[in-house]
């Protein structure tokens, strides 16, 4: 069984990339094949937005043709319950603008991951923007059918154009900020034309806000560890 593991982000997926003994990914595309519990994996990086996650998706199902796809990386938490460094795995994944379900190809894969201990079944609500504040993710906490919930920007993306290929989808997500923490800057006015996020230009507002920079440093700090995590429970789930 071949199963893709993608992710936005290059280092949502250098642990696990480092299990497999890959390169640590640094860019967008193919970031690494191995081999666990007898399955092949394929890992993959998009890019983050909704924009990069359905041009990534399409390029990675054009060159190779999973059984499984497998969407991990950082959300920001829905939910009182959930605190930073949880797993959610989904039960339902939202489309916030369409405000319905998407995807639905399950798999034994899929249900055997799902009973793996160290994530916690939920919903991820894909936003079209990056919920800022506890105001914001409170209107999207409104849209998940059951708690916990955690938003993102890909993953309702990535289960679509996976359900039009007849691709089994699993989406499990790690929480970096809580459900009523301010983000230190609102990154969406940071958006690049191609719906990322543009570093450089975080650099710069930084430069003029020295003040942000700890808790930049310490969001970057919880995408390193939320990743470990993530890259630990995948390991788990690829063997149940």
């Amino acid at each position: 069984m071949t199963i893709a593991v993608v992710a936005a982000l290059p280092a949502e997926l250098a642990p696990l990339a480092r299990r497999l003994a890959c390169r640590r990914p640094r860019a967008v595309g193919a970031a690494g094949e191995g081999r666990l519990g007898g399955r092949e994996l394929t890992l993959w990086v998009t890019g983050a937005g909704a924009g990069n996650a359905r041009r990534g998706l399409v390029e990675l199902l054009s060159v190779r043709r999973p059984q499984a796809l497998l969407g991990i990386g950082a959300a920001g938490a829905l939910s009182a319950s959930l605190s930073r460094g949880d797993l959610v795995v989904a039960e339902a994944v939202i489309d916030a603008a369409s405000r319905r379900p998407v995807g639905g190809n399950d798999s034994r894969f899929a249900r055997a991951a799902r009973r793996v201990s160290g994530a916690t079944p939920g919903s991820i609500v894909t936003a079209p923007a990056i919920a800022y504040d506890a105001e914001a993710k409170a209107r999207l906490a409104r849209l998940a059918p059951s708690s916990p919930a955690v938003v993102d920007l890909e993953s309702a993306v990535w289960a679509e154009l996976a359900e039009k290929a007849g691709v089994a989808s699993l989406f499990v997500r790690g929480v970096t900020d809580g459900y009523d923490e301010t983000l230190p800057l609102d990154f969406e006015r940071y958006r690049d034309s191609a719906g990322g996020i543009d570093s450089r230009r975080i650099v710069l507002a930084a430069c003029r806000r020295p003040a942000i920079w700890p808790r930049l440093l310490e969001l970057r700090r919880r995408l390193r560890w939320v990743a470990e995590q993530l890259a630990r429970w995948t390991v788990e789930a690829v063997a149940a």
